[in-house]
């Protein structure tokens, strides 16, 4: 069988689909050796990477969400004829035709948020429009579509109407980087760690916020680091940070995996403020280490374990640190965690067995 993957995203430097990108290309390697895949890559990876024998890599230079896309992308795969095309992404040409499976990570971007553009309001409503038109034709005439938990196929089925027989649920794995136990001898250090984008809607505004409140109530302030990436909307945080003279703030834009594993491991905890978001890679990453989790318990936890409403989602930063108890919800895995919140970051941790987890409505 011919399967075409469209990654041009891959590299962490694309975040989480950049993850998402390089984890699945990395591993059908070891895992198929029967099925011929032509893998679409950007220049940098196409002259760097060095793929298995049944591993074909295409350079395609065709910029994402753009009209070169949407003509020469189709153009390409007519001539690849792969049995099955894989977008990785909801960004599938309009013309094209042939048997799709799209992964849809999440659907944060069908939001209109003018805090999430650089471009002028009337330009990006035009353009928030054709993205949503681009998702439902990605959405409607795939063969299968993936998703990484309960609560993303809950909001397609809710928004969409499409078929709940061509949406299959694959939660998403932890890299063998973070699997490999550590020899060094474990030191708890000052700080929360996040792992991710910086755009608005991430919510790292009220994160700060939040640890903020808590170092007001603290003789030794918590730090918070910020893995982040070098952008126009991390650059545009830290500019808010330094102006707000938040010095326990620490934005860090590199860091290799080897890295990432002792922050993880020496952090007090790994922290999240996403108001509408399925479970991340990056949860998914920290499990192995043994990293307390918190995040704030949005209408994605919710419908995903089964939460009760409350007052929870991530619009006041006491939210996250102070004003009385919070009942914090996160997921390491296969495994579940709860955390009793009031003035400090992690008071209680009661472990859920696995079936609780995968099945929050017997629990």
């Amino acid at each position: 069988m011919k399967i075409a993957i469209d990654a041009r995203l891959y590299g962490v430097e694309n975040k989480g689909i950049g993850r998402y990108t390089q984890e699945l290309v990395n591993n059908l390697q070891t895992q198929d050796k029967e099925n011929n895949y032509f893998i679409l890559l950007r220049k940098k990876y196409f002259n760097k990477l060095k793929l298995a024998n049944n591993f074909r890599m295409i350079q395609t230079e065709y910029r994402h969400y753009s009209i070169s896309e949407q003509i020469r992308l189709p153009l390409l795969l007519n001539k690849i004829k792969p049995d099955i095309f894989h977008a990785l992404n909801t960004n599938v040409p309009l013309i094209y035709s042939g048997r799709l499976v799209v992964t849809v990570h999440d659907m944060t971007q069908l939001d209109f948020n003018r805090k999430a553009t650089t471009l002028p309001i009337p330009f990006y409503a035009i353009k928030n429009l054709a993205y949503r038109d681009l998702f439902r034709s990605s959405v409607s005439k795939a063969s299968a579509i993936i998703v990484p938990s309960e609560f993303v196929k809950a909001d397609l089925l809710d928004l969409f109407g499409i078929s709940v027989n061509k949406i299959v649920v694959i939660p998403e794995g932890v890299s063998s980087q973070f699997r490999k136990p550590s020899q060094a001898k474990r030191s708890i250090g000052d700080y929360l760690v996040y792992v991710g984008s910086s755009y608005p809607h991430k919510n790292l505004h009220l994160l700060i916020a939040a640890v903020n409140m808590l170092n007001k109530q603290k003789k030794k302030p918590i730090k918070l680091k910020l893995i982040v990436g070098n952008d126009y909307f991390s650059r545009r945080l830290a500019s808010q940070v330094s102006k707000e003279q938040f010095s326990f703030v620490e934005f860090v834009s590199q860091v290799t995996d080897s890295n990432l594993r002792l922050i993880y491991r020496d952090s007090l905890a790994f922290v999240f403020p996403w108001e509408e978001k399925t479970f991340s890679t990056w949860t998914r990453c920290i499990a192995l280490k043994g990293k307390n989790n918190t995040s704030a318990k949005t209408s994605s936890y919710r419908k995903e374990k089964g939460c009760g409403e409350g007052d929870c989602r991530p619009q006041k930063p006491f939210a996250y640190g102070g004003g009385g108890n919070r009942t914090v919800q996160a997921s390491m895995a296969s495994v579940s965690y709860r955390f009793s919140v009031p003035t400090k970051p992690i008071v209680r941790i009661e472990p859920m067995t696995v079936e609780r987890a995968r099945n929050p409505k017997n629990s």
